[in-house]
């Protein structure tokens, strides 16, 4: 009897020690369109993954913490971040993102030229370089 009850306690602890935290959600605008392709990942880790064509994820993590941070990002919309416990229970998470709106600062297009050669940045042909390359002063033969 008494190997049996230990043998159940090794049983729990291991699957307590083995067990992974499964995170699942979807992520999408302030209009509920789901978001392609957005960046869903633990803070400081190397977990996680992108969302689908309707915006849902699903992976799981070996880590165990009591305060990680779920980081979601995707271009054009604010960084979301929301603690979560790690210790093998699921998760689901909604997620909506907000638009980050940046104003640009003035552009200025100005007209230059750029010339490339190690001889004051332009191509210079002396008479020798047409002797050898040609009448036609073909640089590239």
């Amino acid at each position: 009897m008494n190997k049996i009850s230990f043998f159940l306690f090794l049983l729990l602890v291991s699957q307590n020690i083995f067990s992974q935290t499964r995170i699942t959600g979807k992520v999408s605008d302030e209009n509920n369109s789901p978001l392609i392709g957005a960046n869903v990942f633990i803070q400081d880790t190397y977990d996680g993954t992108s969302t689908k064509e309707d915006g849902s994820f699903i992976f799981s993590t070996d880590e165990k913490s009591e305060n990680a941070f779920l980081i979601v990002s995707y271009i054009g919309y604010k960084q979301y971040s929301k603690e979560i416990v790690l210790n093998g229970t699921p998760i689901h998470i909604e997620i909506v993102l907000e638009q980050d709106t940046k104003e640009l600062g003035t552009v200025i297009i100005s007209a230059g030229y750029f010339e490339a050669s190690d001889e004051k940045k332009s191509i210079i042909l002396r008479p020798l370089d047409i002797l050898t390359t040609g009448s036609d002063a073909d640089i590239y033969s």
